[in-house]
């Protein structure tokens, strides 16, 4: 498994992939929140300290952060898709003009 992921971070980038691990975590947050609504919902637990009240009045800036992230994320992949393939290019033009150099004088 960590090689998948390795090998999906190399692809994505690393601006990618910390965009990625922040949607991961911020997500993981949230179904912590929702977890303690259900259980305060149900009647089988109340907020027992400062860090639970503070989880749960931040529920609507995670999920404001969260659609912030997925918005940017595809933007974000095509700017690295052309990066990559103007890099690409680049790289193949010194081979092209040594080619020519070589073949044609």
């Amino acid at each position: 498994m960590a090689s998948g992921k390795a090998t999906s971070d190399f692809a994505d980038g690393p601006v990618l992939a910390r965009i990625n691990k922040r949607i991961r975590n911020l997500r993981k947050k949230l179904k912590r929140i929702t977890q303690l609504e259900d259980s305060i919902a149900q009647g089988k637990s109340i907020i027992k300290n400062k860090e639970q009240e503070e989880l749960l009045k931040s529920k609507p800036a995670i999920i404001a952060v969260v659609d912030e992230l997925e918005k940017s994320r595809l933007p974000l992949s095509v700017a690295v898709d052309e990066e990559i393939t103007l890099a690409r290019q680049q790289a193949a033009l010194p081979v092209d003009d040594l080619l020519s150099l070589i073949y044609f004088g």
